[in-house]
């Protein structure tokens, strides 16, 4: 056997069964005509050390079977922007905030260091590194999917087609960015919120909600996330604006402000106990816990407001399709 035979039976052993015959084949006559050029060229047959090392110079035989095959990979182009966003928030949302919370119980509560000496503190982080491993596996799994249903539909596609220059869009068209973002953002947080994706845990440190919160607020706040989710899987899946959408999107809205209020007015909504602090260390935790809470809320009532607005203009302006069909298009909507 031959220099050129071997190497095509190791290519041939990184080849899928039903294409190997074609793709040996092409391979072959390329490598065979590139020898009988490198010989006119020199006017006589080429080494072996030659062939060796023209071999040699189209790479390895599995580099070169891959080249003949579809790239595989668990999160394609098309989706790996919305993949590092979601993991960004995770870890901005999710992760920093607990491991500043731990820090300045280390920092600035003696008892908790007596009660964990020496390197056993760190070990108090465990719960909170699996349940952002968990979290991250979760989002993982989630895009992935995302991404295998939406090949074939020309869904990957238009998200590739970003980069190019933007071409005029109808104004009730909806993005599907938007919609994915809104449907998945609901679902994690309808998981965590009924605790099956669990808070994190710090060894001696619990947070929960008041009683006020169970009693007033939770079941209204997971009704109107589930609601808004429900809206963006719809917009995902029929992605112009129809007159029913919009006024459901405004009541949405409308109802996320209306229960963001209902939150803020609660007198603490967050209670906060550390194993061995002072009933002042506890109340300054408590304290800081409830500010940032009450600022994330805020936000989210004032997002909600100007979404609600937004949706109003385009109701008033006619922003949306009649019958399913698109109407002609006009301005954008921004």
């Amino acid at each position: 056997m031959g220099l050129v035979d071997r190497y095509l039976h190791s290519v041939e052993f990184w080849l899928p069964k039903e294409q190997q015959k074609d793709i040996l084949a092409e391979l072959s006559e390329d490598i065979r005509c590139e020898i009988e050029e490198k010989e006119r060229a020199k006017g006589q047959k080429l080494t072996d050390p030659e062939i060796e090392a023209l071999l040699k110079q189209r790479g390895s035989p599995f580099r070169v079977a891959g080249r003949y095959l579809p790239q595989r990979y668990l999160i394609g182009p098309a989706f790996f922007p919305l993949y590092t966003l979601v993991l960004k928030a995770i870890l901005l949302c999710y992760l920093v905030p607990w491991l500043v919370s731990w820090v300045a119980i280390v920092v600035f509560m003696p008892s908790y260091r007596a009660e964990h000496p020496g390197l056993s503190v760190i070990w108090t982080l465990e719960g909170l590194w699996t349940i952002t491993l968990y979290a991250f596996a979760l989002a993982t799994l989630v895009v992935a999917l995302l991404e295998r249903s939406a090949r074939g539909k020309g869904f990957a596609d238009s998200w590739e087609r970003k980069w190019n220059l933007p071409a005029p869009r109808e104004p009730h068209r909806i993005p599907r960015g938007d919609a994915v973002g809104q449907f998945l953002g609901g679902i994690v947080f309808a998981l965590w919120w009924l605790g099956i994706i669990h808070r994190p845990q710090i060894e001696g440190l619990q947070l929960d909600f008041a009683p006020a919160v169970y009693r007033y607020v939770y079941w209204p706040i997971l009704a109107v996330v589930l609601a808004s989710a429900a809206l963006a899987a719809l917009n995902l899946l029929k992605p112009h604006w129809t007159r029913g959408r919009l006024i459901a999107r405004v009541v949405i809205r409308g109802a996320e402000a209306t229960t963001s209020i209902a939150f803020l007015l609660i007198a603490t909504p967050v209670l906060v106990h550390v194993s061995g602090a002072s009933a002042a260390q506890e109340a300054t935790l408590a304290e800081v816990a409830n500010w940032i809470m009450r600022v994330t809320v805020a936000a989210i009532a004032l997002f909600a407001i100007g979404d609600g607005i937004r949706g109003l203009w385009l109701l008033a302006r006619g922003r949306h399709v009649t019958a399913g069909l698109p109407q002609a298009a006009g301005p954008r909507a921004i």
